[in-house]
């Protein structure tokens, strides 16, 4: 809330919203904007102005916003903030030391499997690596509950905690395991009879410890567990039976890893996982929703995901989503490839209003960051989803986040690559004036025009080895090399360095 009454200025909100009631006035008075951590905008040098009669009340559309595309945003809450995002801290509780993926981190095999071997799975391609919640789930609740309350205790003003299987597809395969899945048809029934007993222990110690605190335990929908036990009856979802119906203290945490994120989730190609979420929501009261935006077998990869950037937090909002994480280059140092900067700075925006007009943020996105260079620049972005489209239509691609199948000069063809390169160059020569006039913008415009061209010299690079010398490709890769690290792209995929494969 943003309201003036004379010659003061009320500003108010909930937890963050003290500090995003501070950005709205300051940007309806002074032209601040965000638009990513190193550019701001902000009238400066302002003597007299009037102060603008103001009533404002805003609530954003998702009320948890976390994006990290680039590692700035995820090691940098204040910088998140400013784009009046949320970063890990200011939502979750970490149980076992972890937001998620925490199963064995808050039940280690290392302190537990001697005396307990039954409480970890058995089966699949791991064995072990998940535990079993079927053979002994009163002994685990025990441990989790303890863990539970102590991290409740020392977080008093977080209000969202994980009990989160590990990152793989394997599940329990052991015989009462394998029974719930016969009935159930998923494996995700077990999960939700024991995350409900534990939601029932949590709501008891809050009434007991903290009356009116409103905690929420999230379990996921992910790889093994995305099924949910319903069935069809009459043409609408129903829940198998009562046990598997989560009590409202508990949000289901949807990770649709497979889908095509070339498209939105509302897209008719994604219509599977669309439907798997309308299932879900008939167990759930609370859906939290967890998407993907790069190719994480190979981040210097182009991967076109404007369409689910643009489109999916409209869709996260149609079905009633309270949290939002679109995952990218999560832990690259601080920068990150492929228009990140971009996608970046639309999802902060839409997921606070998924009715603005995307092109109208585009538009400004690149005025504003890439100044002088701003029209090649756009060219280059516009030439590249145009691309993408053609690769779409004639070449399968629909931006598959766990394969690199479109590393091939087939599909980035030299000339393809060279036409792109071309444009950067452009770019470079829009800006070179500044060179003379104004050293620190040349410098700024000039890396963010730099990190742009990453990806396709990592392909002329990588798939075009014979258009170079010897010499000239390990000069090219140098550059290429030393670029990357200068600009903060320090991985080549989710767990390779750049420096393990230059």
């Amino acid at each position: 809330d943003v309201e003036t009454r004379g010659n003061s200025v009320f500003m108010a909100g909930g937890y963050f919203g003290n500090l995003y009631a501070v950005y709205e006035f300051l940007s309806r008075q002074f032209g601040y904007e965000a638009y990513t951590l190193d550019e701001i905008a902000l009238d400066t040098n302002v003597v007299n102005e009037r102060l603008l009669d103001m009533r404002i009340k805003e609530i954003p559309d998702i009320e948890y916003r976390v994006s990290p595309f680039g590692g700035m945003l995820y090691t940098d809450p204040e910088g998140a903030r400013r784009l009046m995002m949320n970063s890990f801290d200011d939502v979750w509780i970490e149980m076992g030391g972890l937001d998620w993926h925490n199963f064995l981190a808050v039940v280690p095999k290392e302190t537990y499997q001697a005396d307990h071997p039954e409480w970890y799975s058995i089966g699949g391609t791991s064995p072990g690596e998940q535990l079993c919640l079927s053979r002994d789930p009163d002994g685990i609740l025990e441990v989790v509950k303890a863990e539970a309350f102590a991290v409740l205790e020392a977080n008093p003003d977080v209000n969202n905690l994980t009990f989160t299987q590990m990152d793989g597809w394997d599940w329990c395969e052991c015989p009462s395991c394998a029974a719930s899945y016969e009935k159930y048809g998923c494996n995700s029934a077990v999960y939700i009879q024991f995350i409900n007993r534990l939601a029932d222990a949590i709501r008891e110690w809050v009434d007991t410890n903290a009356p009116g605190r409103d905690v929420t335990l999230a379990m996921f929908a992910y790889q093994p567990t995305e099924e949910a036990p319903v069935r069809e009856v009459d043409g609408q979802w129903e829940p198998i039976d009562d046990s598997v119906v989560l009590r409202d203290n508990v949000a289901v945490f949807y990770a649709p890893i497979r889908a095509y994120y070339y498209y939105s989730l509302s897209s008719s190609v994604n219509r599977t996982y669309a439907e798997t979420l309308d299932k879900w929501r008939t167990l759930a009261d609370t859906t939290y929703l967890w998407t993907y935006s790069t190719c994480f077998h190979d981040y210097l990869l182009p991967m076109d995901t404007f369409d689910a950037v643009i489109n999916n937090p409209r869709f996260a909002v149609e079905h009633n989503a309270k949290y939002m994480f679109d995952q990218a280059q999560f832990n690259q140092q601080s920068g990150a490839t492929d228009w990140n900067m971009l996608k970046t700075y639309l999802s902060a925006k839409l997921q606070w209003n998924c009715q603005l007009d995307p092109e109208a943020l585009i538009d400004d996105f690149f005025a504003q960051y890439f100044r002088e260079a701003a029209e090649p620049m756009r060219r280059l972005f516009d030439t590249y989803r145009t691309y993408s489209a053609y690769l779409a239509e004639n070449k399968n691609f629909r931006g598959e986040v766990s394969s690199a199948s479109m590393l091939n000069a087939d599909i980035w063809p030299l000339g393809v690559v060279d036409s792109f390169l071309s444009i950067i160059d452009e770019a470079f020569a829009a800006i070179e004036p500044l060179s003379r006039t104004d050293s620190t913008l040349y410098h700024t415009l000039y890396n963010r025009i730099n990190l742009e061209s990453l990806s396709y010299r990592y392909l002329r690079y990588t798939l075009h080895i014979g258009a170079f010398t010897s010499a000239e490709l390990t000069e090219y890769g140098n550059a290429l090399y030393n670029d990357c690290l200068a600009l903060g792209v320090t991985r080549a995929s989710e767990r390779v360095l750049i420096t393990d494969i230059m």
